[in-house]
């Protein structure tokens, strides 16, 4: 432990807004993309907007938009058959985990229903996100506003296909065109 200088403080609070913003931005597209690609979940949605904290859990599990995160182990320690030293760099899959056999029924369905959805989104432990409950207020507070404003909002058929980021690091859409009607 130890404390921060002015400069380190003001390079921590960048970062977490940085990292919070853009992360946020794109769970909304994945989630918008995801309700979308998946009608019958939206109108079970529109139907019944108590559904929206599944739904909000059940988006960030499907499809999340971190889907790595990357930590140094600071010991030896084994991981299956596998020995890893101490001081190596670790690219842990948080989507994969997301979407385990042993731990999710039908992983590759996104059903906004889901019961007991323990996804890792978050990441896990001492290093559990400490934006994770400003984001998921968000993402509710945005989608729930989004359907009911538009209710007959799709994937815009003719403008163009979603295009999707190519960073290891975040995953969204460059390009998500939609109709609002």
């Amino acid at each position: 432990a130890g404390t921060f200088n002015e400069d380190e403080l003001i390079a921590l609070c960048v970062l977490i807004l940085t990292a919070g913003h853009v992360t946020t931005i794109d769970q909304l597209a994945n989630g918008i993309f995801a309700l979308l690609s998946h009608p019958i979940e939206l109108v079970k949605l529109q139907e019944n907007p108590s559904l929206i904290n599944a739904a909000i859990e059940e988006i960030l599990r499907f499809d999340t938009s971190v889907p790595f995160t990357f930590r140094i182990t600071t010991k030896p320690i084994s991981v299956g058959q596998y020995q890893i030293p101490a001081g190596q760099l670790l690219a842990l899959g948080l989507s994969a985990a997301n979407h385990d056999e042993a731990i999710f029924s039908e992983p590759g369905k996104f059903d906004i229903s889901r019961a007991d959805n323990r996804h890792i989104s978050f990441a896990y432990g001492p290093h559990f996100c400490l934006g994770a409950i400003l984001a998921r207020l968000e993402l509710s507070i945005a989608i729930q506003s989004l359907i009911q404003r538009f209710p007959n909002l799709k994937l815009h058929p003719t403008k163009g296909y979603a295009i999707r980021s190519e960073s290891i690091m975040f995953k969204g859409f460059h390009k998500l065109p939609v109709l609002l009607k």
